[in-house]
């Protein structure tokens, strides 16, 4: 749905019950690169999920690079609704690797450094 449709079903339905798009859900998103623990080459391919929108996944480009955008969802309620922010619990995935998890805080935007070890 884009942001058109979006506002003229919110329309609608302040004016049929009183109920107006005011709480929003959002993910923390993650941005960083994924790399070998040992010999600090980039990991291509890596599977980046969060665990709490299993629908957000991303994988890294060949520079090890991941860009997992924030999640934002939006409600109807009656008026007066407010922000609903939800951390992340990333799970990092690379074919011949140990997997990895990665809690992040909403509001933290630094880049990860994610370092993979090989698995045995």
């Amino acid at each position: 749905m884009n942001f058109r449709q979006f506002v003229s079903i919110a329309c609608a339905l302040v004016a049929l019950g009183g109920c107006v798009p005011a709480r929003v859900a959002r993910t923390a998103g993650a941005s960083g690169t994924v790399l070998d623990a040992t010999t600090q080459e980039p990991v291509v391919a890596a599977v980046i999920r969060c665990s709490q929108s299993p629908e957000l996944v991303v994988q890294t480009d060949r520079a090890g690079y991941f860009n997992l955008p924030p999640k934002v969802a939006w409600h109807l309620v009656p008026l007066g609704g407010d922000w609903i922010t939800t951390n992340c619990s990333l799970k990092v995935e690379a074919s011949g690797y140990v997997s990895q998890s990665i809690d992040v805080s909403f509001g933290d935007d630094r880049p990860r450094a994610v370092r993979l070890v090989r698995a045995n």
